[in-house]
């Protein structure tokens, strides 16, 4: 069962409860045996707009869509035709068997219906109001102090106007979507390292917005429009609280498919209690924002004798710095102490200091976080009587309720509790128990489990059913100094629908961490650490003959830089099947940023100028088409299925050359023995390059002009002098064209190392090759070269 689990934002640089939860029942799941990934927005001025990152969270697979307002309209913001369309890549490349979705903000309303198109059912808890509320989704008009009970779409679009999404809408459209990177880079530090400067620079954009940016009564309407669709699309909503539950029922999803379930929480290690001084300790935990209250607590705690009780907040005060600094004006002269935001490992120490928690939330609450670990604590709960706090806190038992927004109800429960000591004590032994997340984590499955059932009894067009393991298959991935990608890439071929026999993983060498983390992260799988760094043909042989040694019928060789979808290896293994005569094959080569955007058909080899290309590169996948096979010279070695006989017929791949143009040359030496080289249409592997060495490293113009030069010379052996001589000309204009015209690489750096590529490729001096002193900085003694896993 593979699930992809879909949030707004996600850790560890966003930690607020939805994040917090869904990155709990992730890792409860995979315990349960199902495969979890996790698709997210992240707001980052410093990469390009709709750009995907991989990475990983724990052991999690977490695939990110940068997605920084680059929009046109209000109606883009949550409907973006390009971030639906890099959403619809990722569901491709996944192919998870259900999407569960946490929240759609920063990402598409669309994506339900891509997912039902696609076969692939959906199951979405409520977090929030973020369907219907476009300004944050705690139903909050926060400018005007209101509180939203009923949608009125004229008060929405006023309050879109004045909150700071709008801010961001319009800088968005003035400053990125001209194309001012710099502006951006200048505006994404503002907002990491000042963000009150960052926020002052949102609010002069916002008193200057740009065409597209007003929203009107109409916009609102016309996106509670798509939120029924929304509905209409998810197969099951899980609502965490019968208030949640009850309202979504009167927002238009049928009763038919809601359920009202509660989150599941990891057991809490309860911390020894400090030894109370005779005052009330009164605790908030939550983040400082206007509708989470802390100012009601803080003006009903003026109301109690300041020498019985004292006040701990605990919240970052620098996510909404105005608010926190009217919150400390009001606490001057109270027994108040602002103590910052925590780490999770301190969860139980935080709760062992407190005596009563205090959640004062204005907005309707679904059910907070907070109540569990405090119930899970042995803390009581004074809550407001608000949205789902009243569904957890039985007043009188557990806690007590109060009137939201009145700081003189408030006071009088907490006055309760001070004349009353020991009616605390008994609601610290009457605090329920509270649902863990292994329970959760079971129901959830069994959900999945139904709503799949019939997808699992008729295959879905396109996808190959999970096979026994070929015994012929042995995977070789090569990692240098890219741990975490090599996990991703070995995670990736792990879920492979047509499972290899083995894998094996070396390391060329890196000394950093890899060791330590590659042994950590890849239990089950075969380690080879090199003692030396002898270049990428060096790395790729060692596991070649470890591959040969198991009895592999085929070999596939992978960058560390690459992600492997579930039906690549078996698409190639069936290329070989059908083809006794294929002797290498490899997949098309995608953007890992860009899954649409086509980095290799394989590679074209001109014999009469030695002119190498790769055909599509740059061009979009629905441009080309779709296609079975294409026979090609050759197919690049960062994703290349070998059958044994070739490698023991012409050898493996030739270590002379270090870096590029040693998977042409063996593809060449194939053709040569009367093998085929292909690349598999329905074959997709994305691919993200440069990570060892930089385009604009001068290490990678030597490589290519020298490699270049000595690829000719060995395929053009049997050729007539002359015909060899116009071909190295040929080249060396290639090259020195791309150096002066098209590189990326500094024009006088480029200049000296073509000058020594076709220097050592006189001197036939090949291996690691740049001597020291050479005048590039980015190069290390010979047994330490960075570029040993790029491509």
């Amino acid at each position: 069962m593979r699930a992809l689990h879909v949030i707004h934002d996600f850790l560890p640089r966003h930690q607020a409860g939805s994040e917090i939860y869904a990155a709990t029942l992730c890792e409860a799941l995979v315990t349960t045996g199902v495969d979890v990934d996790v698709l997210c927005a992240d707001y980052d001025l410093a990469h390009r707009h709709g750009t995907i990152r991989w990475r990983r969270y724990h052991d999690l697979r977490v695939i990110e869509v940068i997605n920084n307002w680059a929009f046109s309209s209000f109606a883009e913001t949550y409907r973006s035709p390009e971030l639906t369309r890099q959403l619809r890549n990722v569901l491709e490349v996944v192919r998870p068997d259900v999407l569960h979705i946490h929240n759609l903000l920063n990402l598409s309303f669309d994506l339900p219906a891509v997912a039902r198109e696609m076969g692939i059912p959906s199951v979405a808890t409520l977090h929030d109001y973020t369907l219907v509320c476009p300004s944050g989704g705690q139903r909050v008009h926060e400018a005007e102090r209101h509180i939203c009970t009923f949608i009125q779409p004229e008060r929405c679009a006023r309050c879109f106007q004045q909150h700071n999404f709008h801010g961001r809408l319009a800088f968005g459209q003035r400053g990125l979507r001209g194309g001012a990177r710099r502006l951006a880079g200048v505006a994404d530090a503002l907002r990491r390292r000042t963000p009150r400067l960052f926020t002052a620079m949102v609010g002069a954009m916002q008193s200057m917005p740009a065409p597209g940016s007003r929203v009107s009564e109409a916009d609102i309407v016309g996106r509670l429009a798509e939120v029924q669709r929304v509905f209409e699309n998810v197969d099951l909503f899980l609502a965490p609280s019968p208030y949640l539950g009850a309202e979504y029922r009167r927002l238009g999803i049928p009763e038919s498919k809601l359920r009202v379930s509660d989150y599941g929480f990891v057991p809490l290690r309860r911390a020894p209690r400090a030894a109370p001084d005779g005052r009330l300790r009164i605790g908030f935990v939550g983040t400082l924002v206007w509708h989470k209250g802390v100012h009601i607590l803080l003006e009903a705690a003026r109301k109690l004798p300041s020498d019985a009780f004292e006040v701990s907040i605990y919240g970052d005060t620098t996510t909404f710095p105005d608010y926190a600094a009217s919150l400390r004006d009001l606490a001057r002269g109270l027994p108040v102490r602002f103590m910052g935001r925590f780490e999770r490992e301190r969860v139980p120490e935080v709760y062992g200091n407190m005596d009563v928690l205090v959640v004062p939330s204005l907005w309707p609450e679904n059910s907070p976080l907070v109540i569990h670990e405090a119930f899970q604590s042995g803390v009581p709960v004074v809550g407001s009587r608000q949205g789902g706090t009243q569904d957890l806190v039985t007043h009188g038992r557990d806690g007590l309720l109060y009137e939201a927004f009145s700081p003189v109800d408030l006071a009088s429960a907490l006055r309760s509790l001070l004349d009353d000591r020991e009616r605390l004590g008994r609601m610290s032994l009457a605090v329920p128990p509270v649902k863990t997340v292994e329970q959760d984590a079971k129901a959830v499955a069994d959900i999945y489990d139904g709503l799949t059932a019939h997808s699992r009894s008729a295959p879905r067009p396109g996808r190959r059913p999970a096979q026994v393991a070929r015994p012929g298959t042995v995977a070789v991935v090569l990692n240098y100094r890219t741990p975490e990608d090599t996990i991703l890439a070995v995670e990736s071929l792990q879920r492979s629908r047509s499972p290899v026999s083995a894998i094996v993983v070396v390391d060329n060498a890196s000394g950093d961490h890899s060791r330590e983390l590659l042994t950590g992260a890849l239990p089950g799988v075969q380690l080879i650490f090199a003692d030396t760094n002898g270049g990428f043909s060096a790395g790729c042989n060692l596991g070649i003959r470890e591959a040969q040694r198991l009895g592999a019928d085929r070999i596939l060789l992978l960058n560390g830089d690459v992600i492997v979808p579930p039906d690549a290896v078996g698409a190639l293994e069936g290329a070989f099947d059908s083809d006794p005569r294929l002797g290498i094959a490899g997949p098309v080569l995608v953007s890992r940023s860009d899954p649409e955007l086509v980095c290799s058909l394989g590679m074209s080899y001109s014999a009469s100028t030695g002119r190498m290309r790769h055909p599509g590169f740059g061009q979009r996948r629905a441009e080309l088409g779709d296609f079975e096979r294409r026979d090609v010279d050759g197919v690049s070695g960062c994703a290349m299925m070998i059958r044994r006989d070739v490698l023991e017929q012409v050898g493996l791949l030739a270590e002379e050359f270090f870096f590029g143009f040693e998977d042409l040359d063996l593809c060449l030496r194939a053709s040569a023995a009367g093998y085929a080289v292909a690349c598999i249409g329905k074959a997709i592997v994305l691919h993200e390059g440069s990570l060892s060495i930089g385009p604009r490293s001068p290490s990678l113009t030597y490589f290519t002009t020298r490699n270049h030069l000595l690829l000719a010379r060995r395929a053009s052996q049997s050729r007539p002098a002359a015909s060899r001589l116009v071909q190295q000309v040929a080249i060396l204009g290639f090259n020195l064209a791309h150096v002066l015209l098209a590189s990326p690489v500094p024009r006088r750096k480029g200049l000296r190392s073509f000058v020594r590529g076709v220097r050592d490729d006189a001197a036939r001096r090949y291996g690691a090759g740049v001597p020291e002193g050479s005048g590039d900085a980015s190069v290390e003694p010979r047994a330490r070269m960075p570029w040993g896993s790029a491509r």
